[in-house]
C-alpha cells in the first residue's frame, strides 16, 4: 500500500517539497491509515504533518472517545493537533439539511478554514476507491450525467465556500485548473492520496502495523442509502455481476472527469461567442463578410466544425491571415493577446446571420483557471487542452455575460451542432443565471431552441423564449392579482395549480426512511392528516403555528418576517387539513400536524 500510494501521489502531484499536509483524521479506518502511510512518507516526499478532527457531537460519549483517540495518536507522533467542533443537529434544522449532509458542510466548513489561519498547503482526506465507486453508484441511481459520475476529485483548490466538497463549485463557470510548466501555484488544497487503495488493503496495512482503529456504529446503519449501497447493493452486484465492480467505477469517474473537463472548455468557448458582444473590426475587413458598416459586429458561434456553410476560399484565406485586430485595453495579457493590445484574427463563423472575428487561443497550452462567480470555494485542478480567456468586455463597460435580468444565446447554426454540445450549451446559459434546471428543462429549451416550442417554462419563474435567431432568457416578471384558487390534494398524489403554473405532490414516507427524506420539519405525520388534504391561497385573517415557533401567527406578520413580496403574498399556496394549515410554502410544518420521530410521514413537494 506504501508505494501504491507514493506512487498515486507523484503521478497526480498531490503533494510536493515543503509542503505543511493536515491530515482530516476522524478516527477510523481510512484516516488513520492514511496518516501512518504519510508518517511512513514523510521524509521521501519532504512534507510537514499536522492533524486535524472535527467532533460532530452527534455520538455523545462515542464521539468524545473518538477525538481523545485521535488527539492521542497525535501526541504520540508529536504532531500538531487541531480540534473543531459543531453543532450539527441545530444546523440541519435551521439550514434545512439532513443531518449527514449538515455535518459534512459543518465538516468542510472548518476544515478549509485551516490553510489561511495556520498556513498550510494540503488538507488530506481518507476517501478510498470504496468510497469513489460508492459515491458512483449512489449518484447514478440519484440521476447523474458525467459532471455527477466524475464522482470524487483526487484534488480540489481551497477559495471560498463551496456546496460539494467532492467537485468542482457549480456556482458559475466550472474552469479547468492544473499547473503549467510551474509546478507551484498559489491557493491551498484538499487531496485524496488514497483513492486507488481499497478499504481492504487499508485495514490489511493498519493490522499489519499493529494500528487500532474507531469503529463508528452508524456506517453499519441502512437507513442511510449509503451504508445500504456499502452493504448491501455493491456485495451483490459485486457476487453476481462483476466482482471488480470498484475498480470498474472508480475508472468510470476517472473517465468522465476527461470528459468534463474537455466540455467545460468547449462549452465556455462556445456560449462566449453566441454572446452579443460587439467587436472591433478593421476597416479593410469589407461590409460582405456580413460586418456592419459601422466597422463592428455582433458575436455569433465559433465554427464548430460540424455544421455551417463553408466559407469562399477567398474568404476563408482572408479570415486566416494574420491581420492584427484592436483589442479592448481591458483584455490582460494573461488572456493570450499580445503585450501591445493586439490579436491575431481567426475565421469568421460561417453559418450565423451575424459574423464576427473572435481572439484566438493557444490549442495545447495546459494553464490555470479559476474563474468562477458569486463566493465560489472549491474548484478542481484538472488538465486543460488549452487556456481560455476570460470573458471580453463589452464595449462601454459591462461583462459579456448578461446580467440576471436577462441573457441570449445566438442560434445561427445551432440545429447542426451536435446534440451533447447542444445540451451543454442550454445548461450552462442557465448556470450564468444560476437557474438551477434539471434535465426534463433542459430538453423543453432545446425544443424551444430548434423551433418545436415557442417558449419553455424554467424554475423560479424564467422563461426560455425563441426570439428570432436567439434564444432568451427572461426574468421573472411581476405576478398579476390572481383570483383565489382551491384543489383536492389526495393523500398520495399531486394537483396542478392553474394559476401558479406549479405542481404540489404529496408523497408518503416509510417510518424506516423518514430521516433520509429531509430535514425532519417537512415531514408530517401521516396518522394525523388524513386521506386528502386542501390546497388553496392564502386569505386575510389566516394564522398558521410553524414548527418551532412559539405561537401561532398571521401569515401576514410571518410573510414580512421571511420578506415575501406584498404582490406574492395573495397567490401563496396553502395545504390545510380540515381546517388547519399543515404546510406552507418556504415554511416548517405546521407544528400539532408534524411527524413525530414515530409511525410513516407525508412530505409535501412543490414541483
Amino acid at each position: 500500500m506504501r508505494e501504491k500510494v507514493l506512487r498515486y501521489i507523484r503521478e497526480r502531484r498531490l503533494m510536493r517539497a515543503g509542503d505543511r499536509v493536515c491530515v482530516a483524521v476522524s478516527g477510523g479506518s481510512d484516516s488513520v491509515a492514511l496518516l501512518r502511510v504519510l508518517l511512513e512518507l514523510r521524509t521521501e516526499l519532504g512534507i510537514v504533518v499536522s492533524v486535524a478532527h472535527f467532533n460532530h457531537g452527534l455520538r455523545g460519549e462515542a464521539s468524545e472517545a473518538d477525538e481523545a483517540f485521535v488527539a492521542e495518536l497525535a501526541r504520540q507522533y508529536d504532531l500538531e493537533f487541531f480540534c473543531g467542533r459543531g453543532n450539527v443537529r441545530d444546523h440541519a434544522l435551521t439550514s434545512k439539511l439532513s443531518v449527514e449532509a449538515a455535518a459534512r458542510e459543518l465538516r468542510y466548513r472548518w476544515l478549509t478554514s485551516l490553510p489561511e489561519s495556520h498556513r498550510l498547503d494540503e488538507i488530506a482526506t481518507g476517501h478510498t476507491l470504496d468510497d469513489q465507486a460508492e459515491t458512483v453508484l449512489l449518484k447514478f441511481l440519484r440521476g447523474a450525467g458525467t459532471r455527477g459520475l466524475a464522482g470524487i476529485y483526487p484534488e480540489i483548490a481551497i477559495g471560498a465556500e463551496s456546496q460539494d466538497p467532492f467537485q468542482p463549485t457549480e456556482r458559475g463557470p466550472e474552469e479547468p485548473l492544473h499547473w503549467d510548466n510551474d509546478p507551484r501555484q498559489p491557493g491551498a488544497r484538499i487531496v485524496r492520496p488514497l483513492l486507488e487503495v481499497t478499504r481492504e488493503e487499508v485495514e490489511l496495512y493498519l493490522t499489519a502495523l499493529g494500528q487500532t482503529w474507531r469503529e463508528d456504529e452508524s456506517n453499519l446503519d441502512h437507513r442511510f442509502a449509503r451504508n445500504r449501497v456499502r452493504h448491501e447493493l455493491l456485495p451483490l452486484l459485486g457476487r453476481g455481476y462483476n466482482p471488480n465492480l470498484q475498480r470498474v467505477l472508480s475508472d468510470a469517474a476517472e473517465l468522465s472527469r476527461a470528459e468534463e473537463e474537455y466540455w467545460r472548455v468547449l462549452v465556455e468557448r462556445e456560449l462566449e461567442a453566441r454572446q452579443r458582444i460587439k467587436t472591433e473590426i478593421p476597416p479593410r475587413l469589407e461590409p460582405s463578410t456580413g460586418v456592419a458598416g459601422d466597422g463592428t459586429a455582433e458575436a455569433v458561434p465559433l465554427q464548430s466544425g460540424v455544421a455551417g456553410q463553408r466559407l469562399s476560399v477567398e474568404r476563408e484565406l482572408e479570415a486566416r491571415q494574420r491581420i492584427k485586430t484592436e483589442i479592448p485595453p481591458r483584455l490582460e495579457p494573461s488572456t493570450g493577446v499580445a503585450g501591445d493590445g493586439t490579436a491575431e484574427a481567426v475565421p469568421f463563423q460561417s453559418g450565423g446571420p451575424e459574423p464576427c472575428p473572435t481572439v484566438p487561443e493557444p490549442a495545447s497550452k495546459a494553464a490555470e483557471r479559476t474563474e468562477g462567480s458569486g463566493s465560489a470555494d472549491l474548484q478542481v485542478r484538472v488538465l486543460a487542452p488549452y487556456t481560455c480567456h476570460p470573458k471580453p468586455a463589452l464595449v462601454g463597460g459591462g461583462s459579456a455575460f448578461p446580467t440576471r435580468a436577462s441573457a441570449r444565446l445566438g442560434l445561427g447554426d445551432f440545429a447542426q451542432l451536435p446534440l451533447a454540445l447542444q445540451r451543454r450549451l442550454l445548461k450552462r446559459l442557465l448556470e450564468s443565471q444560476q437557474i438551477p434546471a434539471d434535465f426534463q428543462h433542459i430538453e423543453k429549451m432545446l425544443r424551444c431552441a430548434l423551433g418545436e416550442l415557442p417558449k419553455a417554462e424554467l424554475p423560479a419563474g424564467w422563461l426560455a423564449v425563441r426570439q428570432g435567431g436567439c434564444l432568451e432568457l427572461r426574468a421573472p416578471q411581476a405576478e398579476p392579482p390572481l383570483s383565489g384558487y382551491e384543489y383536492r390534494l389526495p393523500v398520495p398524489g399531486e394537483v396542478r395549480i392553474a394559476e401558479l403554473g406549479l405542481t404540489l405532490r404529496s408523497v408518503p414516507v416509510p417510518q424506516a426512511f423518514a430521516s433520509e427524506a429531509g430535514p425532519p420539519d417537512t415531514l408530517l405525520s401521516a396518522e394525523l392528516i388524513g386521506p386528502e388534504l386542501i390546497v388553496r391561497n392564502w386569505c386575510p385573517g389566516d394564522r398558521f403555528w410553524p414548527l418551532h415557533s412559539k405561537s401561532e401567527e398571521k401569515l401576514k406578520r410571518l410573510f414580512a418576517e421571511q420578506h415575501i413580496p406584498a404582490e406574492r403574498r395573495p397567490s401563496w399556496p396553502l395545504v390545510l387539513c380540515d381546517s388547519q394549515i399543515v404546510w406552507m410554502r418556504g415554511f416548517p410544518v405546521a407544528r400539532a400536524f408534524a411527524w413525530s420521530g414515530s409511525g410513516d410521514a407525508v412530505k409535501i413537494e412543490l414541483l
